[in-house]
């Protein structure tokens, strides 16, 4: 999936091709999809028609009810609790208060200070400085993926002001 989306949607696979006088390869109903020209935009290339935006144009910052903590997670719930680490879940709860999330409509999550970025399906919580974010106009699913790895940690601070302003 990640190798077909960088295809489609970073590298412009199909757009060159049309551009080129290429097939895409893909079946008509898709290939009509893509424009068939590239334009300079201030980030390089992209295709005719789209836009170039920065990450807070297209972002809505979710609202999470209670934040938790190591303090007052449980080790069972129904409810996950979202942690910046690399395991991604401190612990549970089980309280009606959380963020809902599902397979029609998912979140992600950007962790502020390690830029850890989590899609979500089932409904969830957070600790402080963990950011869940759905697209505006976009499918979110789709704006994960375009935002996925743009901010990298650099040093233990709030990446959350560059994420959001990066193109």
């Amino acid at each position: 999936a990640k190798a077909l989306f960088k295809s489609w949607f970073v590298d412009f696979d199909p757009v060159r091709a049309k551009a080129e006088g290429r097939s895409t390869g893909l079946p008509p109903e898709l290939s009509d999809l893509f424009p068939g020209e590239l334009v300079d935009s201030e980030i390089g290339e992209i295709p005719k028609g789209w836009e170039v935006l920065k990450v807070k144009d297209e972002a809505i910052r979710q609202k999470v009810g209670k934040f938790y903590s190591n303090k007052t997670v449980e080790e069972t719930g129904a409810i996950p609790v979202i942690d910046q680490s690399d395991a991604g879940i401190i612990g549970y709860h089980s309280n009606d208060e959380c963020v809902n999330a599902s397979l029609d409509d998912p979140i992600f999550t950007f962790a502020n200070h390690t830029c850890k970025m989590r899609l979500l399906f089932a409904d969830f919580s957070v600790i402080q400085n963990v950011i869940p974010i759905k697209s505006k106009s976009y499918p979110t699913i789709w704006f994960y993926l375009r935002t996925l790895g743009i901010k990298q940690l650099e040093e233990y601070k709030g990446h959350i002001p560059d994420f959001m302003d990066t193109q």
